[in-house]
């Protein structure tokens, strides 16, 4: 196994062919440091996957449906705007997105997918705002960070290229920065980028991370 180098490309990664290549550069990530710097906006912990019948307000879940309808919708205060209604065994539901405009080619009608948000009430109906989307099993029990994505790249995806990137990419400070680091106590790139991407929990230390990679 070679090692990489964060100015490498992201086709150096198994994985990544020339159509590949060119998805990513569609996020701005044509680098290994790129992809290592292309920060989660979320994190989601789902213990289990659950039914649209036992949805329960103000909960994370995760729910595997079937994609029955979706309906663009044109509003003055988005710029774009997304309806589905997917249903399982128990029921169906109403999901939304704002400003997504890659989950309208992405879903296809009649296929299953796994949805993973934050349940809320409209019109005292269960409703999910912005879900990530996954076409396998999600890693259920861990706190798995959620990307911005499009049409052809999924945040599992990402996650294993980060996974791979992470384990195969020489990540060393600045010899000539140690001074600094140290004195507004920053933690190791190595550390940082290890923590924004496979976090044990949420708080001082996915900060520390944060502030080191600002």
């Amino acid at each position: 196994m070679s090692t990489l180098h964060l100015s490498d490309s992201v086709s150096k990664l198994s994985g990544v062919g020339t159509m590949r290549a060119a998805q990513l550069g569609e996020l701005g990530i044509e680098t290994i440091k790129d992809l290592l710097y292309y920060a989660p906006f979320r994190y989601e912990t789902v213990e289990r996957e659950v039914t649209i019948a036992n949805l329960q307000p103000e909960t994370t879940v995760c729910i595997h449906a079937q994609v029955i309808s979706k309906i663009p919708i044109k509003t003055a205060r988005f710029a774009s705007m997304l309806k589905v209604t997917v249903a399982d065994q128990t029921g169906k539901l109403d999901l939304t997105w704002f400003n997504n405009r890659f989950i309208l080619s992405s879903l296809k009608v009649g296929e299953q997918y796994y949805f993973t948000g934050k349940v809320s009430a409209f019109k005292g109906k269960p409703t999910i705002t912005n879900p990530s989307v996954e076409r396998e099993t999600p890693e259920f029990g861990s706190l798995v960070p959620v990307y911005h994505e499009s049409a052809d790249i999924t945040s599992r995806f990402l996650r294993k290229l980060v996974k791979q990137a992470l384990e195969q990419t020489y990540l060393a400070d600045d010899p000539k920065m140690l001074d600094i680091y140290k004195k507004h106590k920053l933690i190791a790139l190595k550390a940082a980028l290890n923590t924004l991407h496979r976090p044990e929990a949420e708080g001082g230390v996915l900060k520390s991370a944060r502030d080191r990679l600002a």
